[in-house]
């Protein structure tokens, strides 16, 4: 069944107020959860506050990091306006998304999805990629592996010829840099976005 607007926000803003306040009663900073689940602290903000549409994916890697089960913040019953699902309904909608393969996600879609948003034909430093570029675009590529199950920064670190150590300390950075520069943090949803593009292909 497609859900209205106003079902929609009724379920942003209880799953975000959930959220919330079971981070404060276990003392968890916002930004430990955004690490986490990998997504910039603003985004992750925004998600408490109601204004922005939940993403499984994303929700799922949060209450992971909060140690909750779905039905901690998802609406029942009482909730007006929402669309309410029964117990054994919302187990379903766990149990299907548990049981979901990860994509198949090579390093090679990666480093395609960032040199598409950077504008680049390699993020290694070379004769036509200046540092600056190269630098932006290898933290790019870390934060999106990251999030990826299946890849991990070891490989990258292997494939880019850059320690990891180094690759940790750009990402980190970029993350950190994104939360209060809206230019940076679209165009880390720009190569998330392009990633799951080349995926789907």
């Amino acid at each position: 069944m497609r859900r209205t607007a106003k079902a929609t926000s009724v379920i942003n803003n209880y799953v975000g107020d959930c959220i919330r306040q079971i981070r404060i009663a276990k003392e968890i900073k916002v930004q430990d959860i955004a690490k986490h689940a990998g997504i910039p602290a603003s985004s992750y903000s925004c998600l408490e506050g109601g204004r922005y549409k939940i993403n499984l994916d994303n929700l799922f890697r949060i209450l992971q990091a909060l140690d909750c089960d779905i039905t901690d913040v998802w609406p029942h019953g009482d909730v007006e306006g929402a669309d309410i699902i029964d117990e054994d309904q919302m187990q379903a909608v766990v149990d299907a998304a548990m049981q979901a393969k990860p994509p198949v996600v090579s390093l090679d879609d990666v480093v395609e999805a960032v040199c598409r948003v950077c504008g680049i034909k390699e993020i290694r430093r070379g004769p036509e990629i200046k540092a600056k570029q190269a630098f932006e675009a290898q933290a790019l590529a870390a934060c999106l592996c990251r999030e990826i199950p299946q890849l991990s920064l070891t490989s990258l670190s292997h494939k880019l010829g850059v320690h990891i150590s180094s690759l940790s300390r750009r990402a980190t950075r970029m993350l950190e840099m994104a939360e209060s520069d809206p230019v940076l943090d679209q165009k880390i949803s720009d190569a998330r976005e392009e990633l799951h593009a080349i995926m789907m292909h």
